[in-house]
């Protein structure tokens, strides 16, 4: 990163110009496995400790059901959902005790509580989320050590909660504790008594990697989102996301690039904005994973601000450039294209 003395205006035309030359992403996942099998496959090890492999296949297969209510719950189809739910819990009460018994209810929990989330009872749907929580709390210690990762999820359906009912920021502050937990260990305002003890955020370095990588997406998304429908609140909501992680050790080539768009960011909120142009530059002439073009796209929308902004010839030109980029060189989904390029 280095110091520019270029106005921001030529710095836009010369960035256009050099759009083309950029390296295309590589194809490579920057995880070196997939790390949802592998939690299953450590899931299954954990319930092979309470008892026999057909009955930890059965509690697995039932709990399986609970993602066909899910489904129905997405297609509106409320009753048929509800009643698949109770349908799988009366299964599990008569075939499992204790630990195994547990471990499969908590499942049907989180169902539940999307059930009330959708009918917009988000009273019953946090308290339910909450005892999803406290029984992982429990299963945790009693050595299901990848339940953590379904209490952090929930904590995920918690701070969409607070979002609906005390307002985006307070949705966001969560969220951003739970970056701030998978970066740093630090347990901020996170729901569960396990995120305050440091052998758990210890235990499963790799999936805490791999859910630190999708959890910073997910914010970007958000924040993409912020940024296209309430421009004038996307400093705050970055702040609620990002600015409790403060530093954090780069152990990964991840948290090289997370800690690289982090600074990049900043400059931008901070209005340091020919600083920002030029090292933009040089973070989009290191070839990255197609798994970061989210982020791309998210400073990309930055840009496309500073260039409607400038007083220049020819804005439209570099604005068309831009687009083009976008569309042919990132790999995000089209709707999300098109929200950042201003066309349906």
């Amino acid at each position: 990163m280095h110091a520019t003395t270029t106005s921001p205006a030529l710095q836009l035309a010369q960035l256009a110009g050099n759009l083309k030359a950029f390296p295309e992403a590589t194809p490579e996942s920057p995880l070196l496995y997939n790390h949802v099998k592998l939690l299953r496959l450590l899931q299954r090890q954990e319930l092979l400790r309470y008892t026999d492999e057909a009955t930890a296949d059965e509690a697995i297969q039932l709990v399986g059901r609970y993602g066909e209510s899910t489904n129905l719950l997405n297609r509106r189809r409320f009753d048929e959902a509800l009643s698949s739910v109770w349908q799988v819990d009366e299964l599990i009460g008569e075939r499992f005790k204790g630990e195994i018994y547990l471990f499969a209810m908590q499942w049907g929990l989180s169902v539940k509580a999307l059930y009330y989330h959708k009918q917009q009872s988000y009273d019953r749907a946090f308290a339910l989320t909450l005892e999803c929580i406290a029984l992982n709390d429990y299963l945790v210690r009693a050595g299901f050590s990848t339940l953590l990762f379904r209490s952090l999820e929930q904590n995920v359906n918690l701070s969409r909660i607070c979002s609906r009912t005390g307002g985006v920021e307070r949705g966001a502050n969560l969220f951003g504790d739970l970056l701030q937990y998978l970066l740093n260990g630090e347990s901020g305002s996170l729901h569960g008594s396990v995120f305050a003890d440091p052998q758990f955020w210890q235990a499963t370095p790799y999936l805490r990697e791999a859910t630190a990588f999708e959890t910073f997406k997910r914010a970007v998304y958000l924040l993409i989102e912020c940024k296209t429908r309430h421009p004038a609140g996307e400093s705050e909501l970055f702040g609620a996301l990002f600015g409790r992680i403060g530093t954090f050790e780069i152990t990964t080539p991840e948290r090289q690039v997370f800690y690289n768009w982090l600074y990049l960011k900043k400059l931008y909120y901070a209005g340091e904005y020919g600083q920002f142009l030029g090292d933009f530059t040089e973070f989009m002439e290191e070839p990255l994973s197609k798994s970061f073009d989210l982020l791309k796209l998210s400073l990309l929308q930055n840009v496309i601000r500073l260039t409607e902004d400038a007083e220049a010839a020819n804005k439209d030109f570099c604005l068309g450039e831009i687009t083009d980029f976008i569309n042919r060189k990132l790999d995000v989904h089209a709707d999300l294209k098109a929200l950042v390029c201003g066309y349906k």
